[in-house]
Formats: structure tokens, C-alpha cells, sequence
């Protein structure tokens, strides 16, 4: 399986990384710090899951979550 975890605290992203690493050995995790690398991400990894901060800034809400859907 194949994970993205898109958020801007690197803090954050890597802790998530490390649990989800130790629960799921086998995983590829990928990292994404904002909105346009998250894109990058999805197109380069084509992840099965994306864990993603909904409060990233220059993103309205949910408008990230409906560009994602609409690719």
C-alpha cells in the first residue's frame, strides 16, 4: 500500500510517518508540505490513501479535497 500524508507542520507529518511506518512495515509513505506538492505526490506515487491537513494555508477548507477528487 501506498500513503501520501500532505500537511504544512513537518512536525506533524513525520510523527504520523513514524506510527503508520511501525504499524505498517510494508507501506510506502510519502510526504507532502502544501497543496502544489501534494498534486506533485498524487501524480508521481499514485497513492491508495492520502492523510490530509484540511487547514493547509492557501487552501480554502475543503477546496483542497475537491481539486484532489476532481483529478
Amino acid at each position: 500500500m501506498r500513503i501520501l500524508i500532505a500537511d504544512d507542520h513537518a512536525l506533524a507529518r513525520a510523527g504520523l510517518a513514524m506510527m503508520l511506518g511501525e504499524f505498517y512495515p510494508d507501506c510506502a509513505i510519502s510526504e507532502a508540505h502544501d497543496l502544489d506538492s501534494t498534486f506533485e505526490r498524487i501524480e508521481a506515487d499514485r497513492p491508495d490513501v492520502v492523510l490530509l491537513d484540511l487547514a493547509m494555508p492557501g487552501m480554502d477548507r475543503f477546496e483542497g479535497l475537491s481539486r484532489l477528487l476532481e483529478r
